[in-house]
């Protein structure tokens, strides 16, 4: 199953550079998007996480679902994360 790389140009990866492409098997996106759940806000967290779930039950046949679920789970443990930090 051949699938397409696709690049989120407005993604940076924390050395400032375009990240790589999810799939693309090296696992550095995954990386690069724990890393950069790091800056977000709070707000930005759980309208991804939202989001996120909206698209993956509106089309669950999507092939961008797996992504969709690890940005979901990415989001969520920076949230634990920081509530953690609170305590």
């Amino acid at each position: 199953m051949d699938t397409e790389l696709v690049y989120n140009n407005d993604f940076l990866n924390r050395n400032g550079e375009q990240g790589m492409a999810y799939g693309d098997g090296t696992g550095q996106w995954h990386t690069d998007y724990m890393s950069r759940t790091r800056t977000m806000e709070v707000a930005e967290l759980q309208y991804r996480i939202k989001d996120c779930r909206e698209a993956m039950e509106a089309n669950p046949d999507n092939p961008k679902c797996q992504q969709y679920a690890d940005e979901v789970s990415y989001c969520a443990m920076e949230l634990k994360r920081r509530e953690g930090e609170a305590a």
